[in-house]
């Protein structure tokens, strides 16, 4: 006989084998803790559905992995890396590489007459994964990048929109500060996203240059 099968008898045997537990406070110590053990998966479940969930939002806004130009400066410019044809096509067959995309990134400040806001302006090249984009996206649309022209056309957060009182199709001035000095542009809002990250990341897509 088992050590386990022996106290389960112990506790929860016939009556004429003598004194034992009585069977409802049995039923309840295993009701307790069949309760308790699904309160725990439940808990593990959803601390690892929230951590998938955060992750997946950090990552949608860039990737798993980023190549960056050495040559950053001292104000947040994210300088596109040079490539070719060749380069990319190396990448693309490693293992475990599902799709490259070229972006470029620099700090400024959106302004209207009321109050600004600082930013980091993120431009990207027309092989830019935008499905992330497009399951958060509130309101307008997904503004067509080429590579061949410029483009006006943003998109920024929500919490931005909210704190700057902008709106759909609404123009804003952004500042930037490019060797030593400071340069302005006008954008159209074309689309507003929401995401709900508390680290309130923003990121507003340009047409890489």
């Amino acid at each position: 006989m088992s050590f386990e099968l022996f106290i389960a008898r112990r506790i929860y045997g016939d009556k004429t084998e003598g004194p034992r537990f009585s069977r409802p406070a049995v039923r309840i110590a295993i009701a307790g803790i069949a309760i308790g053990l699904i309160v725990m998966i439940v808990s593990v479940a959803v601390v690892l559905g929230f951590k998938r969930e955060v992750s997946g939002k950090v990552i949608g806004f860039g990737s798993h992995a980023q190549i960056l130009s050495l040559t950053q400066d001292q104000n947040y410019v994210i300088y596109p890396v040079v490539t070719n044809d060749s380069l990319k096509e190396v990448v693309k067959k490693t293992r475990g590489v599902k799709h490259i995309q070229e972006f470029a990134g620099i700090a400024g400040m959106l302004k209207t007459d009321e109050d600004f806001r600082g930013i980091q302006l993120k431009g990207i090249g027309e092989d830019y994964d935008l499905s992330f984009l497009k399951h958060y996206l509130t309101e307008g649309e997904i503004p067509q990048f080429s590579a061949d022209q410029s483009s006006n056309n943003i998109l920024i957060s929500k919490r931005i929109a909210k704190e700057l009182h902008l709106k759909n199709e609404d123009k804003v001035f952004a500042y930037f500060f490019v060797n030593g000095n400071i340069r302005a542009r006008r954008f159209i809002i074309k689309g507003i996203y929401e995401t709900h990250l508390a680290d309130g990341r923003r990121t507003s897509p340009q047409d890489s240059k």
